[in-house]
């Protein structure tokens, strides 16, 4: 499990699980559950974190330096 609070990206935790193809579906119901027990209950769907992340990545210097003021 991985937390991080990136300033002008905001707050990830990214969990990840081994498995195979065939338990697939209970490890990603398991994870579902730890977010819930944390208290998480939106998961951001792929394509949103995508496209958040590469504004973030072709902007962050600009972003980084507006939160400084």
């Amino acid at each position: 499990m991985f937390l991080d609070n990136t300033k002008g990206y905001g707050k990830i935790i990214e969990l990840e699980k081994i498995g195979t193809e065939k338990n697939k579906e209970k490890i990603y119901n398991d994870l579902k559950a730890k977010l819930l027990t944390l208290g998480i209950k939106k998961i951001t769907p792929k394509k949103e974190f995508d496209k958040k992340f590469k504004y973030y990545k072709n902007n962050w210097q600009k972003i980084l330096k507006y939160e400084r003021r």
